[in-house]
């Protein structure tokens, strides 16, 4: 039983302290769908979410991320494609396109992208922290005008339900703690 306890505190460690890259923290140097596959993975596994190489395929085809440049993947796919991994879990494609369409209208893919996951961390710090403060200060409105409206509540609803799935996943495939 003690085992179980440690392991579900490591648990809700690993996700108060999550981080998902920035930006500009996100490499623009052009890479490989392979390379973009292993970059996601690699941000993504610790939540347990996972894409592949015929995803990132279908995406492109259904024109919700832009083609690849000579066969490789920029800054700008790559976050679309970090969101679209992370929104699967709770929207369908079509959702998914509609709401990037929305925010492509209204904001740049940097603010847009940046605004998500400062509320993503928010909101996992805010389901599996003990209580304590958020260190999160960049969920701030991204056109920074503070035009929240509609656009801060469909983020707000979206993280909420990301995390709530992501929770009962974790849970489920737990179930003995």
């Amino acid at each position: 039983m003690e085992m179980e306890r440690n392991e579900l505190k490591l648990y809700n460690e690993t996700f108060v302290e999550y981080h998902l890259p920035r930006y500009k923290e996100i490499p623009d140097v052009g890479l490989l769908l392979e390379q973009t596959v292993r970059l996601i993975n690699g941000y993504l596994d610790p939540l347990g979410v996972r894409i592949t190489n015929s995803m990132i395929s279908n995406y492109v085809k259904q024109r919700i991320i832009a083609r690849p440049i000579k066969k490789l993947y920029y800054r700008d796919q790559i976050a679309a494609l970090i969101f679209i991994a992370l929104s699967k879990t709770v929207l369908s494609l079509e959702g998914i396109a509609k709401y990037l369409n929305m925010q492509r209208r209204s904001y740049s893919e940097a603010a847009a992208y940046n605004y998500f996951c400062a509320h993503f961390e928010k909101g996992l710090h805010d389901k599996f922290s003990d209580g304590s403060a958020s260190q999160h200060s960049d969920a701030t409105d991204p056109a920074d005008t503070g035009k929240a409206g509609n656009d801060a509540f469909l983020v707000s609803f979206l993280v909420q339900a990301i995390v709530e799935c992501i929770h009962l996943q974790y849970r489920i495939s737990h179930s003995d703690l």
